[in-house]
């Protein structure tokens, strides 16, 4: 190879050994790539999900999610763990290929267990419940859910509530009236899932 390369110019020289040894140098820039993940990963690793908040119908700026996000890390999981809280917007996207996408993201968190509070709009949760979704009876986590707002009530489990006050989602402005706060069956945080509940109404 070098006696073929030698007369080359540079470029020459480079597309040269692109198109003859591509297949090797991009096995070796992954092996490289996934050598780099894995030591980053040793020496910083990455905090655990505290719990998992998203929100379903209606489009709420990434912004506004981030701060959210911030919010929560920062006044409501617990300083001395190494965990965070993550949030996550689904809405109804007019392309249908971003659509696809977040209603994959979706199912695939809800069969994980990837999402624990959720906060719908009427549809969605509709839409939930005629796909086979549960969700956890609020009655028995929340002894006093009654105070909180409407509660959805289905087969005598308190399933949702449309909650009528709170002072931290009006502080973020993030559009929450109407909606249903509810905890997917799916969930196995359930003690912080309901006290977030209890946290942001309170």
């Amino acid at each position: 190879m070098l006696k073929i390369i030698k007369g080359m110019a540079f470029k020459e020289k480079l597309g040269y050994i692109w198109e003859y040894y591509k297949l090797q140098i991009i096995i070796i820039i992954i092996a490289v790539a996934m050598l780099f993940s894995i030591i980053d990963r040793f020496l910083n690793p990455r905090p655990d999900t505290y719990i998992s908040v998203s929100f379903l119908g209606g489009h709420i700026s990434s912004e506004k999610i981030y701060e959210f996000q911030e919010y929560l890390n920062e006044n409501f999981v617990p300083a001395d763990i190494n965990a965070e809280a993550l949030v996550n917007n689904f809405y109804t996207s007019s392309d249908p290929e971003l659509d696809m996408a977040l209603q994959v993201k979706l199912t695939t968190m809800l069969m994980s267990s990837g999402i624990d509070v959720i906060i719908s709009s009427d549809e969605e949760f509709e839409r939930l419940k005629g796909q086979g979704s549960a969700f956890y009876n609020l009655g028995s986590l929340l002894t006093d859910a009654a105070d909180y707002g409407s509660q959805i009530i289905e087969n005598g489990e308190v399933v949702g509530l449309k909650v009528n006050k709170s002072d931290i989602l009006d502080k973020l402005q993030i559009d929450y009236k109407n909606k249903i706060f509810c905890i997917y069956i799916n969930s196995n945080k359930i003690e912080e899932a309901s006290g977030l509940i209890k946290y942001l109404v309170n």
